[in-house]
Parts: C-alpha cells; structure tokens; sequence
C-alpha cells in the first residue's frame, strides 16, 4: 500500500538522524539532534511508539550532570506537583490539569511549566491553582541542560510527581533519570496514540483507556499501569431540558442564528477533522442540513479562516459554521442552544464529548480505527448512514438518544466525588523509582491498519522542526537537511510562502546525491 512505504520512509529517516547522533561529540549539538529526531517520531507516523535509543542517550546524560545535592531538599507532605510542557486555552489537556485541581481538595497543587516561551497561563487555571495553595512556577532557562536541573531541584519539595508532557519534552527524562533522584514518577498517557518520551521513568502509566493501557503495555513496554479516567466537571446544576426558553434566544441571537433553527455542535483541533478515505465530516454535515431544513453544524475548533471551511459556509448557505477557537468560558453558551453533538471525526476528541454528555445533550461518535474511552462505547455508531439516521431521529423528536447507561458510566468514572476515589486509590499504591533500561518490546516492522489509518490522519500535519535546525552547526544542518529536505520545503512554502519554482530548484539541487562530492561524503 501506499502508505506503508510512507511510513517505512519516515522511520528510515529517523535511523539515519540516529546515526547522525552516535557520530556527534558535542553535548549541545546532540541534545539538538535528539530534539529533531524525538519530533520526527512525534510528528511523523513511522510504527514507533517508544525509542529505546533516545531515552538512553538522556539518560548517559543526565548521569554526567551535576544536580547539586537535590536529595538535601525537604519535602513537604500532601503536595503534589503537575509538570507541564506549557498549558494551552483550548484542548483537553489543560482542562484535565484544571479539573485535576478543582476535584482533590486533600492535597495542595502546583504547576511547573518547562516552555515559557509565547505562553499565556488561562486565568481559570492559575485560579485554581491559588485556590489550592500553590504556585505556577516558570522554567525560564533556554538550556535544556538548566531546564533539567531547575525542574529536578523545584520536584524534590513535592509529596507527588505527575507529568503532563507534550510528546518530545527530554527535560523530565534528563531531570529524572539521574541516580540522585529517588521518588517516583507518575506519567500522565494523555497521547496514547502517538509516540512520547519518557518509558524509562514513569514509574505509573496513567492511561485514559483500556484500550490506551493495552498499547501501552505492547508497544512501549510499560509495566505498571494504571487506568485514571479524564476528570469532567459536572457544571450543570440543572437538567438540559430545562433551560431557559428566553436565555436560548438571546444565545442564538449573539450567534446570528435563527430562533427557530436546530443546532448540531461538534469541537475539537481542527486536525480531527482531516478528510481521509471513508471519512470526510465536511460531506457528512452537507448530507445531514440538506435532509433537516433550518439545521445548522457549528464545528468549534475548526480553523475558520481555512479554505475548505470557507467553501463549506458558501455553500451551505452559512448553515455550516467553523467557530474557530472559542474561550472555554463561551463553550457552555453553545453547549445550551445544542440539540446534538457529533464527536469529531476521522479523530475523536475525548473531553469535548463527555462535556457534552455533562449537559444532557444527545452525543454520538462514529467508530473508527482509534480506541475510545471506555464510558462511551455504547454511543458510538457504525457508519455515517446510521449516524444520520439518528440525528434525523433526535431533530425530529422521535428519539432522545441520551443513553443512561452511558451517563451514569460517566458519573461513575468522570465526576468528581467517585473519580476522587479512583485517584485516591491510586496514590494509596505504593511505588518506588526506578530507571527502566531493559524495556522489552516487540520490535519486528508490521505496519497495521491503525498505522495507516494515523498516517492519513496526519500527513498533512507532518512538520520540519526549523527551531531546532537553526541552533545545528552548518554541517549538521546540511546532513538533516538531506535527510528531510521534503519536510523543511514544504515548511518554508508554508510558512514563507516560496515560490513553487524556487522550490522545485532548492529540491532538485539536494536531490543531486552522485552528483555532489560534498553532500555524498556527509
């Protein structure tokens, strides 16, 4: 198939970037390239979920760096400490660390966030945080080396560790992984579905699923694991049925939508939304307004300034609508005019579909090759035809489709009295630290269906990381550039907008392999 031989081409490249480090002395210029080759795994689908290569170059680092008697520092007891790469307004991972926050009043919470670099902190989120009595703390140093010996020496004052990373974060892997560290770490999988770093010290998996924890377990070789549901806020204090007729209007008239209109909402990244295969939510919304007069989709998340989204709106008479990004604060002004909510497809979104059930609103999900939390099985629906069917069903008020069952595995597993018990539960496990090295997995090439499946999901997202390449010396820059010249091109169209000609020269002049001694000998 086509895009296996993609996919068998991105991990080439990644070994050939590995070579590139075992040949490289300097410290600086290897943390560089192991950044570089850390987000190709992330960014590019190559079947590799876990790198046994990167984590022990950090580790034979971390061991040669000098972290100043952190074992000295005193520990203060019921503390616990959520390491962050950098918190974002939107998305679900930030308002897991929130809801985290809100929910466990037994315990004082604080955040390290390792990127300081263009972030803006959501006020709701340093509020709950002050509440708590802790403190977000900044990670200012650009030295990943300095980053690491920062976070090591702020984690010893904590009771509890939790990492809540982006995928290619190696500060916690370099801060953790030093002998002088002792206390457990506990990693939050809140991206079971790609590659990330940090196996060798998670001393507890936190996956969302069985699904999440049975991947886990095959492709990155963890061995304690521990299913922690998403915390969902239950903000709601009165049935959806019974909102106010009057505050319904003045919502659909700040929305410019008619009074009368019926409204199907869905949110998340606009990447979830990419229109691979079978899979197209675009066609799916022109299908379902053009049975259901007077029906409008409202997609939040979605890049309202993208081309296809403009086209959809014209088309569809401005009856399809991408919001953009919407503040968390004004989710709930959609979430009470909705009638329906479809999960995002080709890619689920998690927490925007509990939050909707929180709000009693008829929800599905359309099955596809990515597992799914495990409260919801029961509104997934087999293909767009039966999800059609029902929308018409729910519109026209023959059927509620608001399964019990499903809430009350919500309730059960999400809201807060119960999902305090589960954390309890397992903080009450007694861990202790440890530097896996020995990690088996099985390693043998066989793309599956699920590969393929990301691949397409994600190939238009694929990046070149140009912050990272920029800091390489001219001659490492020259080799990754041979390496993944396709990659940096298609960044600088996109970012810089070169000319189609001038690329097309720029690429054929690398491309040139035989022809020039110089990049031959590289």
């Amino acid at each position: 198939m086509k895009s296996d031989r993609f996919i068998i081409n991105n991990l080439k490249k990644a070994k050939r970037i590995e070579n590139l480090i075992l040949k490289e002395n300097n410290l600086k210029e290897r943390l560089n390239l192991l950044q570089i080759l850390a987000l190709n795994y992330t960014d590019h689908v190559t079947g590799v979920y876990y790198s046994e290569f990167i984590e022990k170059q950090l580790i034979k680092i971390s061991q040669i760096i000098d972290f100043e008697s952190i074992d000295e520092i005193e520990e203060e007891k019921d503390t616990v400490l959520h390491v962050m790469t950098r918190p974002c307004n939107i998305g679900g991972h930030t308002r897991v660390v929130n809801n985290w926050i809100n929910f466990d009043s037994d315990r004082k919470y604080s955040i390290l966030i390792n990127e300081i670099q263009n972030v803006k902190i959501p006020n709701w989120l340093k509020e709950s945080v002050e509440k708590s009595g802790g403190s977000i703390i900044l990670n200012k140093s650009n030295d990943l080396i300095e980053k690491a010996k920062f976070l090591a020496k702020c984690a010893m004052k904590y009771e509890k560790i939790v990492l809540h990373i982006h995928n290619q974060d190696m500060v916690p892997l370099i801060a953790f992984s030093n002998s002088s560290w002792k206390k457990p770490i506990y990693l939050y999988n809140h991206s079971d579905h790609k590659f990330w770093l940090g196996v060798s010290i998670a001393d507890m998996v936190l996956d969302l699923t069985s699904g999440g924890m049975k991947m886990s377990i095959e492709k990155r070789g963890t061995k304690n694991n521990y299913v922690l549901p998403i915390p969902i806020m239950n903000e709601q204090e009165k049935p959806y049925e019974k909102i106010n007729e009057k505050e319904k209007e003045a919502i659909k008239k700040r929305l410019e939508l008619p009074n009368c209109s019926k409204i199907i909402l869905s949110m998340a990244d606009d990447y979830k939304y990419t229109n691979i295969n079978k899979y197209n939510f675009g066609e799916f919304a022109k299908k379902v307004i053009d049975i259901n007069p007077n029906t409008y989709v409202l997609i939040i998340g979605a890049n309202n300034k993208a081309l296809k989204w403009i086209r959809l709106n014209k088309t569809s008479g401005g009856r399809i609508r991408a919001e953009g990004i919407i503040d968390k604060e004004d989710v709930c002004q959609y979430m009470k005019i909705s009638d329906v909510y479809v999960d995002s497809f080709p890619a689920n979104s998690y927490t925007s579909t509990l939050e909707a059930i929180n709000y009693n609103i008829p929800s599905m999900s359309l099955k596809t090759p990515i597992f799914y939390l495990d409260a919801l099985k029961d509104i997934r629906v087999n293909s767009e035809a039966d999800m059609i069917f029902k929308i018409n069903e729910i519109l026209n008020n023959k059927d509620s489709f608001i399964n019990m069952e499903t809430k009350d595995r919500v309730a059960k597993n999400h809201y807060k009295e119960n999902w305090c018990k589960i954390l309890n539960k397992m903080f009450e496990i007694k861990i202790s630290h440890s530097v896996g090295l020995n990690i088996m997995i099985n390693t043998n090439m066989n793309i599956t269906d699920y590969e393929r499946f990301m691949y397409e999901t994600h190939k238009k997202y694929e990046t070149f990381p140009i912050k990272q390449f920029i800091r390489l010396s001219f001659i490492n820059k020259v080799r990754i550039l041979f390496i993944c010249r396709k990659e940096f091109f298609m960044s600088l169209k996109n970012v810089y907008k070169v000319p189609r000609k001038m690329k097309e020269v720029l690429i054929a002049h690398f491309a040139r392999e035989n022809q020039s001694n110089y990049i031959s000998k590289l």
